[in-house]
This record gives structure tokens, C-alpha cells and sequence, in this order.
């Protein structure tokens, strides 16, 4: 946490964006209490977090310690004329509807020394895409990284010879391509 931060998460559906609250929520009470004597809850809503942070006296110091907040909302009808966000980040960001009014004002409310997170899972060819494509040749303002499903070993289980067989069995015949192509994994 740093003082007078303004985090934004903007997602996809609204449902989503109150459980990524939530997610938020769960982290500030579950800090430790060495960090908690520092910092505390000064406000809370359903799509919003406000944190403020504490002297060595314990009380809080608005104009040395500006309060921080945390803000989720869903990217359809957003305005945020006159709010600096110093972290952006976009989840989903390939189902937004509506990119480039989103981002026509959004991307603005970031100053140069703010943070731009944009994520998503695909969604066929799109603003994303274009985005992930000017990535991957180096043209793009944004830097790619990719984190696949499958290095995380909690999502992975072992087969048993029987289920590979299967499996194997199953595939179609472009998916046997890209195995004897690139392995499986």
C-alpha cells in the first residue's frame, strides 16, 4: 500500500466485479498485524475500498498520508472525468464492448508514472487481439506476457495410462498435429 494511490479494476460483467471486491476485501484483513497498526479501513462499498494510513501516533495524516483507494467497477458506462488512476487494471479487456470509448478516457486518467495492466482470456479477433499482435511484434505500447494455464501445476493432474490412451484417442486430427508439433506439454 502507498498513500494517495487510486487503484482501479475494471471487468467485464458486474457480477464479476464484486466478487474481485471481495478478493480485495479478504486481502486487507487478512495483513498482518505489523502492517495493519499502519493502516486501516476508512471506508468501504459495495465497488469501492478506501484505506487511510497512520502516524506513528496512530492517527491518521491526510496531507502527509493522503488516503488510498481501491475502486472495481464494470467497464460498460464508466466516466471517470477528473479521478487520476495511478493503477489501471483491465480484466477481460477482450469482452469490453465498448474499447475505444473506454479507453478514449480512460488510458488519460493514467499519468506517465502509473501502471497499466491489461488482461484477458481470447475472444476471437478483435481490439485485444490487435493489441496482443502489436505486442508480439514490438510496435505495440504495450509488453506482452503471456502465463499459460498449464505451468501452474495446480491445474494439471497426472493420467493414468488408461485416461492418456483415451485421451490420445479422443483428439481430432489437427489437435494430433500440434502435439507431434509441440509436444503435450
Amino acid at each position: 500500500f502507498r498513500p494517495g494511490r487510486n487503484t482501479l479494476v475494471l471487468t467485464h460483467l458486474d457480477k464479476v466485479s464484486q466478487k474481485v471486491l471481495e478478493i480485495y476485501r479478504a486481502f486487507y484483513d487478512s495483513l498482518p498485524e505489523e502492517i495493519k497498526v499502519s493502516v486501516r479501513l476508512r471506508r468501504a462499498s459495495a465497488l469501492h475500498l478506501e484505506l487511510e494510513f497512520l502516524g506513528a501516533d496512530g492517527r491518521p495524516d491526510p496531507v502527509a498520508m493522503p488516503p488510498s483507494s481501491f475502486m472495481v467497477h464494470t467497464a460498460q458506462g464508466l466516466d471517470l472525468r477528473g479521478v487520476t488512476v495511478h493503477n489501471l487494471h483491465l480484466s477481460e479487456a477482450a469482452f469490453y464492448g465498448n474499447w475505444v470509448e473506454l479507453t478514449r478516457g480512460i488510458i488519460q486518467a493514467v499519468p506517465s508514472t502509473g501502471n497499466i495492466t491489461l488482461e484477458s482470456t481470447a475472444n476471437g479477433f478483435n481490439h485485444f487481439k490487435d493489441l496482443v499482435d502489436s505486442a508480439l511484434k514490438g510496435s505495440g505500447r504495450y509488453r506482452l506476457i503471456f502465463y499459460p494455464w498449464f505451468a501452474h501445476p495446480e491445474y494439471c493432474i497426472d493420467l493414468t495410462p488408461e485416461a492418456t490412451l483415451a485421451l490420445e484417442k479422443s483428439l481430432e486430427e489437427d489437435e494430433r498435429l500440434l502435439v507431434l508439433d509441440h509436444g503435450d506439454a
